[in-house]
C-alpha cells in the first residue's frame, strides 16, 4: 500500500491548527515529506522500532502506518494530551504496534497543570532500543537545559548506530541576518547563542550557534553525521526536489562510545 493511501482519518480542524497545518492535504503533504527524508537520510526500514519526539495529532505515525511493522513499530509522545487521545483512539485501537505517550511535563504554556519535572522525564522506551528518532519542529521550541536533556535521553534511547532526523534554527550569515530584523534582534545576537530564545505567547522560538549545538549532542555521547539547512530565514534551498523550512540534523549514537 503506498503513502498517499488514506489509511486513517484526518485529524479535525482544531488538532491541524495546534500544530500548524493549514489544511488536511498540508497535513498530509508534511507527513509525506517527512516520511521521505526518513527513509533515504536514516536509513529508516519496515522492521525498525521508530520514536517520534512530539508526536502532536499522528502526522507522522499516519504517513508511516503502511511503511513500519512488526519486529519494529512506532512509538510517539506529546505534551499535548488531546493529541495523544485522538491518536491513541484512531490509530493506536487498530495499530497495537503504534504507541502513544502523554508526557505530562511541568509545561505552564503547552501543559498546564503538568506534574513531571522536565528533568526527571525519560523518554518512554527501553536503553538502546530505539532503530531510527524524530524531532520535528521540537528543538526548536526547547531552552538550552531541556535540549540538553532530550538529547541526553535521544542517546540512551538509541540502539548503537541508532541514527535521529532532529529539526533546528542554526544561526549562519543568512540566519543572523534575518533575526537582526526582529524586535530586540540586534540585541539577542550579541548575547548567548547556546541558545538564542525568544517567546511569543506559548511558543519559544530557539536557535543554535552550530558549532555550540554540535557539542551539546557530543557531550551527550551523539555525533552529527550531516547537516541540511532549511529555507526558514530566506535561504534557498538546498535541493529544489526537497525542500524544507527548518534545519536538519542526522544525529547518531556511536557503536562505541567514546
Amino acid at each position: 500500500m503506498g503513502a498517499d493511501n488514506a489509511i486513517f482519518d484526518i485529524p479535525p480542524a482544531a488538532h491541524l491548527a495546534w500544530i500548524g497545518s493549514t489544511d488536511p492535504e498540508q497535513f498530509r503533504r508534511v507527513g509525506r515529506r517527512y516520511r521521505r527524508f526518513l527513509v533515504e537520510d536514516t536509513g529508516l526500514a519496515p522492521g525498525h522500532l521508530l520514536l517520534d519526539i512530539g508526536c502532536g495529532t499522528g502526522r507522522i505515525a499516519i504517513a508511516l502506518a503502511d511503511l513500519l511493522r512488526p519486529p519494529g513499530g512506532y512509538v510517539g509522545f506529546d505534551v499535548w494530551r488531546g493529541g495523544i487521545d485522538w491518536c491513541r483512539r484512531e490509530i493506536g485501537s487498530r495499530r497495537p504496534d503504534f504507541t502513544f505517550v502523554h508526557a505530562d511535563l511541568a509545561e505552564p504554556h503547552l501543559n498546564p497543570g503538568g506534574t513531571v519535572p522536565v528533568a526527571d522525564w525519560r523518554f518512554p522506551v527501553a536503553d538502546g532500543s530505539v532503530d531510527r528518532a524524530l524531532a520535528l519542529s521540537v528543538f526548536t521550541h526547547l531552552d538550552g537545559p531541556t535540549t540538553r536533556h532530550y538529547l541526553r535521553e535521544l542517546a540512551r534511547a538509541l540502539k548503537p548506530d541508532g541514527r535521529a532526523l532532529v529539526t533546528v534554527f542554526l544561526i549562519d550569515s543568512a540566519a543572523a541576518a534575518y533575526l537582526r530584523e526582529w524586535p530586540d534582534g540586534p540585541e539577542r545576537l550579541a548575547g548567548d547563542r547556546a541558545p538564542l530564545t525568544m517567546r511569543f505567547g506559548k511558543d519559544l522560538f530557539t536557535a543554535w550557534d552550530p558549532a555550540a549545538l554540535d557539542g551539546a549532542a557530543a557531550a551527550c555521547g551523539l555525533v552529527v553525521l550531516s547537516r541540511e539547512l532549511g529555507d526558514w530565514c530566506g535561504r534557498p534551498p538546498v535541493r529544489a526536489d526537497r525542500p524544507h523550512h527548518q534545519d536538519h540534523l542526522i544525529l547518531a549514537r556511536p557503536s562505541a562510545r567514546p
